[in-house]
Parts: structure tokens; sequence; C-alpha cells
């Protein structure tokens, strides 16, 4: 909805002025720049655009010239991308988080010494139905079509909660509405992506997990759901978020 995808635009600008602080008036001014070189090409290619009602390609179209004017200003200003990143993607999770689900409760309280095996599968559980609810909520808000996450395997859990290995599990977004937005901008090269979901999620189950000395991470892949043997016919309908917990 127009109201969810303007406060995910304004959660965005503030995590990337609260890191690098150029001000708000630079910031519009570049994004306005990004606009005023791009809009047209867009249109041309069937695209209305209103601000005032946010479909979910008019939000990926505003989500791209936000994203394309922070990455413009990262390379303007030599910034440590890799510092950077790590701050960014934290604060907009748990922006996005608070916006997506404000009655989140994650636990701060942390544990010393040796964590139990049934201590870890409960906090995954209570993190799993938390990233539940985001997802449902991001599909009841029009940002994704469609939600689907992995089942654990329950030996693979077993192993988990006894530090014998890592935990896997993908959750597949169809029609994310930021996917083009994503994919144009990794095409040109820029590492800074409007993967809303993906910060939403990580912030969740690391607010969960990192108190019990577990490592979060994830990582997005493109993905086209109908087999056609012709490469030239591939067509992104799916982001796949793939997502590896092990203990630090």
């Amino acid at each position: 909805d127009k109201d969810s995808a303007t406060s995910v635009l304004h959660a965005a600008d503030s995590a990337f002025l609260s890191i690098v602080p150029v001000g708000e008036d630079v910031l519009r001014r570049r994004i306005e720049k990004v606009d005023s070189l791009v809009r047209r090409s867009f249109e041309r290619a069937g695209l209305r655009l209103d601000e005032k009602d946010l479909d979910a390609e008019a939000f990926n179209y505003f989500a791209y010239i936000h994203f394309k004017a922070f990455n413009d200003i990262l390379v303007e200003r030599s910034v440590n991308f890799k510092q950077f990143r790590i701050k960014f993607e934290n604060e907009l999770g748990d922006e996005l988080l608070k916006l997506l689900l404000p009655q989140a409760t994650a636990s701060s309280k942390t544990y010393g010494g040796t964590i139990s095996a049934n201590t870890l599968k409960d906090k995954l559980a209570a993190a799993l139905a938390e990233v539940d609810a985001i997802t449902e909520t991001l599909r009841s808000k029009g940002f994704v079509a469609m939600v689907e996450r992995s089942q654990i395997d329950a030996e693979k859990l077993a192993d988990w909660s006894e530090d014998l290995s890592d935990l896997q599990f993908s959750i597949a977004l169809d029609k994310d509405a930021t996917q083009n937005a994503q994919i144009l901008l990794g095409e040109m090269g820029y590492r800074l992506v409007p993967d809303f979901a993906r910060y939403a999620i990580t912030s969740s189950l690391r607010n969960y997990l990192s108190p019990l000395k577990e490592d979060v991470t994830t990582e997005e892949y493109y993905m086209d759901t109908s087999y056609a043997s012709d490469p030239d016919l591939f067509e992104v309908k799916q982001v796949l978020l793939n997502v590896v917990i092990e203990s630090i």
C-alpha cells in the first residue's frame, strides 16, 4: 500500500543519512538528478509514475532512483563499502521490522556458557514464527505476491542444535516488487540494492539468534520458475533468499 511504501523509502533514506551524513537536501537533489535522467526512458517503456499512487511498478522505480543515488554518493565519497553495508543493512533492517511488525518482541538477553540444544530449538522456532509474520505482512501490503519458506529437516535441525553443522533454509519471494530495481542496479555494477525483504528477515533472525552466539547470513538469488531451454527467454519471477545459521 502507498503509506507503507512511502515509509519504507523514508526509512532507507534515514538509514543512509545516519551513516553518510551528507544532509537531506544533498540527498534529495541527488535523487531528483537521477529521476530527471531516467524517468523518460521508464515512461517510454510504458511505466505510469505517480507518487500519489505507488503501485508495485512505481515503487520499484522510486526504490531504484533512491538506491542509485545512494550508490553514486558512496562512490563519489570513497566510502568504505564493507563497513557501510553492514551498518546500513542492520539499521534499515531494524527500522523495516518496526514498520512491518510493530509488535516484534525478540529478547535482548545474552547467554553465557553452554547453550542447550532445546534453548536453540525454541529460539529458532520463535524466530521462524516472526519471519513468517513478516513475510505475510509483505504479502498483504503488496511488496510480494507469494511467499514460501522451506521446511527444515529434523535431522539437520538436531545436528545444528548440537553444534555439529550449520543450518540452512530458503525463502522464496514471488514477484518481489523491487526485484527489477535490484537486478538493474546489479547489472550496473552496484552492490547496494533495495532488497527490503532480506533486510527485515535478516534483522529478525539476528535479534533472536545473535544473543545465542549464532551468526546469520543471507544471500539472494534471482530465479525463473518456468523452464526454458533457451537462456534468452530467462525471466526473473522469484527472489530466493538463502539463509545460513552457524555458531560463532
